[in-house]
């Protein structure tokens, strides 16, 4: 004689449908957790890179008398340490220059000497095309 009763059928089932819903609740779970998420793009990100890279610009033409030639020139000088990532494009290669152009006389014309030409920068922007969530060219920043 069997001293414990069988329970009811269902009852059986119950502690299976339980273990089923929780493994199926525990995929979803990781699944969602391991997703890569891409944030919008960053308003404020730029706004600041493109403040202390105006701010080095400037450093630098009170240094030198004029603005740097390229963006490296601000590294080479140690006002900036590196030239900032471009937090729309994620390089450090697009941003756009807006540059003055100068014009020095060499002293030594018997030489073939003359006027030398140079580019500075006086202002950058985001190279990256589209604009912001309110509309505003990445550009025009």
């Amino acid at each position: 004689m069997d001293s414990h009763p069988r329970l009811p059928r269902r009852f059986r089932i119950a502690p299976l449908v339980v273990a089923l819903l929780a493994a199926i609740v525990a995929i979803a779970v990781a699944q969602m957790l391991t997703r890569t998420h891409t944030p919008p793009p960053d308003a404020a990100g730029l706004r600041a890179r493109l403040t202390e890279m105006r701010g080095a610009i400037a450093t630098y033409r009170t240094r030198h008398g004029h603005g740097p030639a390229t963006l490296n020139d601000l590294v080479a000088d140690k006002v900036l340490r590196e030239v900032p990532l471009d937090p729309i494009t994620k390089s450090r290669t697009t941003w756009r220059l807006v540059t003055e152009e100068s014009v020095s006389m060499s002293e030594d014309f018997g030489s073939g000497g003359g006027a030398e030409r140079h580019a500075w920068i006086i202002e950058v922007h985001s190279g990256a095309n589209g604009a912001d969530p309110d509309g505003r060219a990445w550009s025009s920043y």
